[in-house]
């Protein structure tokens, strides 16, 4: 388990501000096809969101039970990593997730 602050994370505030209108089932496609070092990227853009949105306290405890119940995220079939669907995310993160995957496809 490991403890994070409500921090600054530079990525999520360029891309927070360079949102734009996307297609959900295209950016998800486009999910689908990434390695696992961009999953990783996205899944930190998700965690962020949740942490600097929480109104719980300063700080938020994450550790593998904690993170299945942030936007009902779920280990996917070879528990290596925590699936989310997409249209239950709320759309800023929607938003961040859309601009990063078209900054790296670009």
């Amino acid at each position: 388990m490991f403890q994070s602050l409500k921090m600054e994370y530079s990525l999520y505030s360029k891309l927070l501000q360079s949102s734009a209108s996307f297609d959900p089932n295209d950016i998800c496609s486009k999910i689908n096809k990434l390695p696992k070092d961009h999953l990783e990227i996205i899944g930190s853009l998700i965690i962020h969101h949740y942490i600097i949105t929480s109104k719980s306290s300063s700080k938020v405890i994450i550790g593998p039970r904690k993170i299945k119940k942030i936007y009902k995220g779920e280990t996917n079939k070879d528990s290596q990593g925590i699936l989310f669907t997409f249209s239950i995310l709320p759309s800023e993160v929607q938003n961040v997730i859309s601009s990063y995957v078209n900054l790296i496809l670009s």
